[in-house]
């Protein structure tokens, strides 16, 4: 099953698509503007894998420092608001990034993180 696939089955799971974005803008007001690059960036990345066919393993390994910065930022801030959303977003990232380093050491590729 493609990582697409199984990253909106999970989305699905939580709450949907349309209330998983809504709940990731209402997290974006209560953070600084400079740190809603984050959030922002998320909420057009989530949102389109609804949309268009995205290549997410490759999207996860080219943007391999952006998804530890998010999930460092996100454990940060858990520590002021405890939120299933930003928890949620977290196991999402990570998920991904355990996927792929599944798919790389099955086919033999240089390690991931």
């Amino acid at each position: 099953m493609a990582l697409q696939k199984l990253m909106v089955e999970r989305i699905d799971e939580f709450c949907g698509c349309k209330e998983f974005i809504s709940r990731l803008e209402a997290l974006s007001k209560i953070y600084d503007p400079s740190d809603r690059f984050y959030i922002d960036s998320i909420m057009i990345c989530f949102n389109s894998i609804y949309e268009i066919e995205v290549y997410v393993v490759g999207h996860t390994i080219d943007n391999k420092k952006f998804n530890k910065g998010l999930t460092t930022f996100l454990n940060k801030h858990l520590k002021k608001h405890d939120c299933k959303t930003s928890i949620f977003v977290i196991e999402l990232v990570e998920f991904k990034i355990d996927y792929v380093k599944t798919i790389r050491k099955l086919t033999g590729w240089i390690s991931f993180l």
